[in-house]
């Protein structure tokens, strides 16, 4: 009996710490990386494949008229606090934009090419402090 019990005590160790090594590998498979980015060399080229069909010069489909064409366009939205067309602040990882593209939520997410494409823009924001 104790050698049963024993058993399954090591079992349910074994299926907590396989749980917390999965979930570890799925956090990091999204997790971004600290890089020097700009918007003109790193962020545009994915803007322009992914959101200037909608967000663009001429387009602006949304809540909020959302022109991603140029970073001067883009210095409209960025602000110090979030708020209604504040949707980028620099070393905010919960900015309007990244919640919009974040991959749970599926919304803007689905325009991306790839998983990579919002680590870019979220390394961008946070770490490069949306720099030109």
């Amino acid at each position: 009996m104790r050698l049963l019990s024993s058993i399954k005590y090591a079992l349910i160790i074994s299926v907590v710490l396989l749980f917390q090594f999965c979930s570890d590998i799925a956090s990091d498979a999204l997790a971004p990386e600290k890089t020097d980015l700009t918007y003109t060399d790193d962020i545009k080229p994915v803007f322009d494949r992914s959101c200037i069909r909608c967000h663009g010069e001429d387009v602006q489909n949304g809540n909020v008229a959302l022109n991603l064409s140029s970073y001067e366009s883009i210095q409209n939205y960025i602000g110090d606090v979030p708020s209604y067309g504040i949707i980028i602040v620099p070393g905010l990882e919960t900015s309007t934009l990244l919640i919009r593209l974040k991959p749970q939520y599926n919304d803007m997410y689905k325009y991306l090419d790839d998983p990579e494409e919002y680590n870019l823009i979220y390394d961008w924001v946070v770490f490069n402090e949306a720099a030109e």
